[in-house]
């Protein structure tokens, strides 16, 4: 017997009742509690990078390839506690998707920054700006 199951994480937002949740889901099934975003005011996107690592024979290593990644989250003003809201590809369609969203929540599309003071007492005040 042979039993396959399909489940995905994510997040969905609901732009009318100002509200996110993380959801797990199995099949079509998702599961996962309803929380508000009215405290989280800015929408900025961020570079990352995905890396893809696979075994080569002949060469005797592996290859590693990686692939910028612009993610697109909803953040609070200190920009320390943010909801990742979309991955793209491309940085114009993020900054599109970014552009987009801020408009429907009413979200200032900003730059990212997590304040000075706090980076330098992490950092031990060394913290170059």
């Amino acid at each position: 017997m042979i039993l396959l199951l399909f489940s995905k994480e994510g997040v969905r937002i609901n732009t009318q009742k100002q509200s996110y949740q993380y959801y797990f889901q199995l099949f079509s099934w998702k599961w996962g509690v309803w929380k508000s975003y009215e405290a989280y005011s800015d929408v900025l996107v961020l570079r990352s990078k995905e890396l893809e690592s696979k075994f080569h024979r002949r060469r005797k290593g592996r290859l590693i390839k990686t692939d910028a990644i612009y993610e697109v989250y909803l953040t609070n003003r200190s920009h320390f506690d943010m909801i990742m809201i979309k991955q793209c590809f491309d940085r114009s369609e993020a900054e599109h998707y970014a552009h987009e969203f801020g408009k429907m929540t009413q979200s200032a599309w900003v730059q990212y920054n997590p304040g000075r003071r706090k980076a330098q007492r992490i950092l031990g005040g060394y913290a170059s700006f």
